[in-house]
């Protein structure tokens, strides 16, 4: 699986907390379906 290295407290950190947040807020639950949707952006 390829992982992104990216800084914690960095612009692009953010957006994928935010990205993550709303998919699971619209019912995205199960890991994978999370990791392709984020993929996919």
């Amino acid at each position: 699986m390829e992982a992104r290295h990216i800084s914690n407290d960095s612009d692009e950190a953010g957006m994928l907390a935010r990205t993550l947040i709303e998919l699971f807020q619209t019912g995205v639950r199960g890991e994978d379906a999370l990791r392709e949707m984020v993929k996919a952006t």
